[in-house]
């Protein structure tokens, strides 16, 4: 029996290397037993041998698939589990969850963090001209076309309706304006197959000291001055010793 339970064990418990090792001992320690107490010819003892090494390694083998279709489905099912089904943009689940390890990685290496708000411009007029069903095909293409203009190490994150969150490690708030401005750009050009849009930013940095509320605050207050400005813009807010500055 332990020579099947075993190999399943070792995959179970252990990185997938230390349980190849695990199993690799194993019939080490019973090769040696059998060499200290067999009694049958040495034809018999290596036949019995070999067949025993070659039924472990299937079960090796059959354990090894198993645990990792296991894992990759599980981490499959935590992808989207964190994810909105719609435009593939991760969830407010997943961002406090990034967001959490970003700062504690922030505190640490002492770098910035700042946070991109995107609200498309007069979603609604999109809807009602053009239905729904338009309406989210643009959203799944605006999320897809931020993806890949963003960086590897950033997150994009739908906040709600049509308003998104891009997390910026790494990046100041001067720094994450030139991010909004290109994004803001790329979007406002671009053919969504029939459509065109534009979109407002608002940026913040994320002070490591406080809450990651009073950042998300100070973005949607940004966002604000830009819809009010006309839309279709950018505003950083930055806070000075004297009063709040907006600056474009």
């Amino acid at each position: 029996m332990w020579f099947a339970v075993v190999p399943g064990l070792a995959f179970l418990i252990l990185p997938y290397a230390d349980a190849v090792g695990a199993i690799a001992a194993f019939l080490s320690g019973i090769f040696i037993l059998i060499l200290k107490y067999h009694h049958h010819p040495v034809s018999t003892l290596l036949y019995y041998t070999l067949n025993l090494i070659g039924f472990i390694s299937i079960i090796s083998l059959g354990a090894f698939i198993l645990i990792k279709i296991i894992d990759d489905t599980f981490e499959m099912l935590k992808e989207s589990s964190m994810k909105d089904s719609l435009t593939q943009a991760y969830n407010r689940r997943a961002f406090m969850e990034f967001i959490k390890e970003e700062i504690a990685r922030a505190k640490r290496y002492q770098f910035p963090i700042s946070l991109i708000m995107i609200d498309i411009d007069d979603f609604k007029k999109v809807n009602d001209t053009y239905g729904h069903a338009k309406g989210d095909e643009v959203l799944k293409k605006m999320a897809a076309l931020i993806m890949i203009n963003i960086r590897r190490c950033d997150k994009l994150v739908r906040w709600g309706g049509e308003e998104f969150v891009v997390i910026c490690p790494h990046l100041s708030k001067r720094e994450a304006y030139f991010v909004a401005e290109k994004l803001r750009k790329i979007i406002a050009s671009h053919d969504f197959n029939g459509v065109k849009i534009t979109a407002s930013f608002g940026v913040s940095e994320i002070d490591l000291n406080d809450s990651i509320d009073r950042a998300l605050k100070l973005a949607d207050k940004a966002l604000y001055e830009a819809k009010k400005s006309g839309k279709n813009s950018v505003k950083v807010y930055v806070e000075e010793e004297d009063s709040g500055l907006i600056f474009d």
